[in-house]
């Protein structure tokens, strides 16, 4: 019985100093509670709680509108009854939780706000390390893409994306985003084309052109806003690192390369591929 009875004390202790009270005026109130009406000899004895701290205890209690004190000889002190000292405890830590969701929003929302300024008026550069990285950033910036995605890169490199990110690229295309690429003429013209790259090159809003040497940069342009420069020109994802700008300069030299083969040194796939089917 004396078990239950400390467990129900501490558990009240507990529930009373996550609502705001000290473990000390938890102690001393719940004390109060259990007694009733008393003096302060007889809460220090019930709480433990030495007596010359028990009227510092019971003074705060009192600012608080949780004891009530009858001018009596002795000085009697009566609790608030707990359920409404709890009712009180729990509207204020409900209006203090509100209050902060209100800050930590405005917070929050001041922040971005502030990153976006700093975005928009500051252009920037960012070295992407070579690994997954690159296929991360590839994919983030794709599912941004609202618009248009202009690429020159190698064909091995195009039938690597195709493999590794394809359902992002059809996902992107399905919401009409326009792409145009420029490749390198594969070695042997005659391979079959794998069925999702026939499918991709089917696309109305897909371009695909050709010259004839591998690449001297791999680029990419997407929405005509941002650029991704790969800086080497290892065939694999996992063979070089890539620079990534919004910068008004850099994405406009990149872009004017991009057009500048694009009109003048590519040839359309369909020439390619007719010149392709009388090869074989």
């Amino acid at each position: 019985m004396t078990w239950a009875v400390d467990e129900v004390k501490k558990q009240a202790h507990e529930v009373l100093t996550e609502l705001g009270l000290t473990t000390t005026q938890a102690r001393v109130y719940f004390s109060l509670c259990q007694v009733g009406i008393s003096t302060a000899n007889a809460i220090s004895k019930e709480s433990g709680i030495a007596r010359q701290d028990i009227y510092r205890v019971l003074t705060e209690l009192e600012e608080m509108d949780f004891v009530e004190k009858t001018i009596t000889k002795p000085v009697m002190f009566e609790p608030v009854p707990l359920e409404e000292t709890i009712d009180v405890m729990m509207k204020e830590r409900a209006k203090k939780s509100s209050e902060l969701q209100t800050k930590t929003h405005e917070l929050v929302q001041s922040f971005v706000a502030k990153k976006t300024r700093l975005i928009a008026e500051e252009p920037q550069f960012v070295l992407i390390p070579k690994g997954r990285a690159i296929l991360q950033k590839g994919k983030e910036t794709l599912r941004a893409t609202q618009d248009s995605m202009d690429c020159v890169t190698s064909y091995k490199r195009f039938l690597q994306m195709m493999f590794t990110i394809s359902g992002d690229i059809f996902e992107t295309l399905n919401r009409g985003v326009k792409f145009r690429f420029i490749l390198d003429k594969p070695d042997d013209t005659r391979m079959q084309l794998p069925k999702n790259v026939e499918d991709f090159r089917k696309a109305s809003s897909c371009s695909i052109r050709y010259i004839s040497h591998p690449p001297q940069a791999l680029i990419a342009i997407y929405d005509k806003r941002e650029a991704h420069i790969v800086t080497s020109l290892y065939p694999d994802f996992n063979g070089a690192s890539m620079l990534w700008s919004n910068n008004p300069s850099i994405v406009g030299i990149i872009k004017d390369y991009f057009e500048t083969i694009w009109f003048n040194q590519s040839e359309a796939f369909e020439s390619f591929e007719e010149n392709s089917a009388q090869n074989f």
